[in-house]
């Protein structure tokens, strides 16, 4: 490190001093080696000391993608290739003085069954094989089923679910289920987007809706909050509440993602989102193509799917409205056979929940608007 920059962070440390408290004790401590704990040097400095990582995949092929001549160099599906790169790694960490945690690296056979499978190891030491890896929050699984990546985010659902019910408890809201309501989407719906730009893909195609577990643990929260019964239809509790499914916001999500890849300014990332692209007629299970899926039954699918094969933007707020009409499109069908009611149940749904271009009746159920 040039000695004018190592100086100045030098300077930003001398003389530090800080307290340590634990309950009434306190203490000072003068700081001699390394950075605070959340200051912005300590991923700055660690990038800079390992800007030559790449060594550890020099002349390494990598694995084909859709892109005919574009390879993923740190990425290989031959095991002795896996094994050599290790190796590297290893060695590497050594000449940098820096240790490799072998209790927290963990293998992942991807398409793989039975026990016949190599053993990789990181200095001598055989590393763990697991049926699936969390990276930033989001777990992958060995069978590269995205449905099964979505089934991690059921624990943060259903804790949400649970802290919105204590709270109506212990506030005495139990019998105002429009602040139910409202709670709901104000934070369970947050609560089960996380990852869906990359794991919704399953759950956008026209008929899904409900496909997904964690539509069921949503639908499970609103019933609950109406005090209906479990086998009342989805489609009528959803218009009751004026909540929209899950697969909006999802689908929603996953548009926001593909414009945000053609905006970047990673080649990289533009050129893997093309090789998906270039996937999409062979491989039905691939990103691209579960999206383009998805466009079905859309007012202006065809404009949608010629957008993403030119990699054109979608415009978010066109599509947005597009997604809701052929939800809605979905709900005017449900109270086809629907029952008049006076109009101050009206005015109830629309105070309470929102919904708009409520036709006056609802559906033949027992649903909790109609007892206020």
């Amino acid at each position: 490190m040039p000695a004018p920059v190592l100086a100045v962070i030098q300077d930003m440390y001398e003389g530090d001093e800080y307290v340590l408290k634990d309950g009434d004790k306190t203490a000072g401590v003068h700081p001699t080696a390394r950075v605070k704990q959340g200051c912005p040097l300590s991923p700055l400095l660690f990038s800079l000391y390992i800007n030559d990582v790449d060594f550890v995949a020099e002349g390494c092929t990598g694995a084909v993608t859709g892109t005919e001549g574009l390879h993923v160099s740190h990425l290989l599906f031959v095991a002795d290739d896996l094994q050599h790169m290790l190796n590297r790694l290893h060695a590497y960490a050594h000449r940098k003085h820096m240790i490799i945690n072998t209790s927290k690296s963990e293998v992942v056979h991807f398409n793989s069954s039975g026990s016949n499978l190599p053993t990789f190891t990181i200095g001598g030491v055989a590393l763990q094989c697991k049926e699936s890896f969390k990276y930033l929050g989001m777990v992958f699984h060995k069978c590269l089923n995205m449905e099964k990546s979505s089934e991690h985010v059921t624990g943060a659902v259903m804790a949400t679910s649970g802290r919105i019910s204590q709270f109506v408890r212990d506030y005495e809201l139990d019998n105002s289920p429009q602040a139910t309501l409202w709670l709901g989407k104000t934070y369970l719906i947050p609560a089960a987007m996380y990852g869906s730009q990359v794991w919704g893909t399953a759950f956008v195609k026209q008929g899904t809706e409900f496909k997904s577990e964690l539509q069921v643990r949503h639908l499970g929260f609103l019933k609950r909050a109406l005090g209906v019964k479990r086998t009342t239809s989805n489609w009528t509790v959803l218009r009751e509440c004026g909540h929209e499914p899950l697969q909006f916001f999802w689908f929603r999500s996953v548009i926001k993602l593909y414009n945000s890849m053609l905006d970047c300014n990673s080649t990289t990332l533009k050129k893997v989102f093309q090789a998906d692209c270039n996937m999409h007629s062979r491989a039905t299970g691939c990103w691209t193509a579960q999206m383009l899926d998805g466009f079905q039954g859309l007012q202006k699918c065809e404009e949608y799917v010629q957008a993403v094969r030119r990699g054109a933007p979608i415009r978010i707020q066109e599509f947005t409205n597009d997604l809701r009409q052929r939800l809605r499109g979905v709900w005017n069908t449900a109270v086809t056979n629907a029952v008049p009611v006076p109009c101050c149940f009206v005015s109830l749904y629309k105070s309470y929940f929102g919904v708009l271009s409520l036709q006056t009746c609802v559906p033949q159920c027992e649903l909790l608007a109609i007892c206020l």
